[in-house]
């Protein structure tokens, strides 16, 4: 797993010049509380659990979309 350091560095390209990443970290998605559950005790719901890259800066919290495997700390990417 990616440190946050790690991540700040990976999501500095896609934001906008000067800003400074405060905090960083990764977080996910499903439609309702049981995927997690389901996805925590067997990972067969992992197509619909999304995975995204949070980077808070002074003047913005921008939401990185991700890779939908859980390998470590998924990379942003622009949608």
């Amino acid at each position: 797993m990616a440190s946050p350091k790690g991540l700040a560095e990976r999501s500095a390209p896609l934001l906008p010049p000067g800003s400074q990443v405060r905090q960083s970290f990764v977080c996910q998605t499903a439609p309702n509380f049981t995927f997690f559950l389901i996805n925590w005790a067997t990972g067969l719901t992992m197509p619909w659990v999304k995975y995204r890259c949070v980077a808070v800066t002074p003047d913005a919290i921008y939401v990185f979309w991700t890779a939908t495997s859980c390998r470590g700390a998924p990379g942003p990417r622009r949608s």
